[in-house]
């Protein structure tokens, strides 16, 4: 039978192992959700540049058009309308990335908690 010493040695061995296993499991999860939402930052900017691009587009297919009532403008309009879609999908994509990010470390809080009352239970 192990001595009281023993047993405190070995569970101050064990309880540091864990601490340091959910702290490499945080870092992991943070890394995860940094990653996700740099994704989702990414795709706003791109939406902006191509709603950008849009808006010259359509200000100077109305001017065309207005110019020439017809023909050449109707052109540049419909060109215009199509990258505003773009962009506002674009736009939509990096909204739901972003969405789905979180800074919090979900799964370590859960793993930390439920080691906590295995620990309790041992004790």
């Amino acid at each position: 039978m192990p001595s009281v010493t023993t047993l405190i040695e070995q569970l101050i061995r064990d309880l540091t192992e864990l601490v340091r296993s959910e702290g490499r499991l945080a870092k992991a999860e943070i890394r995860d959700t940094i990653r996700t939402a740099v994704t989702g930052v990414s795709l706003i900017l791109a939406a902006g540049a191509l709603m950008l691009l849009a808006g010259m587009v359509l200000v100077q297919a109305l001017v065309v058009a207005l110019a020439q009532v017809m023909g050449p403008g109707w052109a540049s309009l419909t060109v215009g309308i199509v990258l505003a879609v773009v962009g506002l999908a674009v736009f939509m994509a990096g909204r739901s990335s972003l969405k789905r990010a979180t800074l919090l470390p979900e799964r370590t809080i859960a793993q930390i908690s439920r080691d906590g009352r295995l620990a309790q239970e041992q004790i």
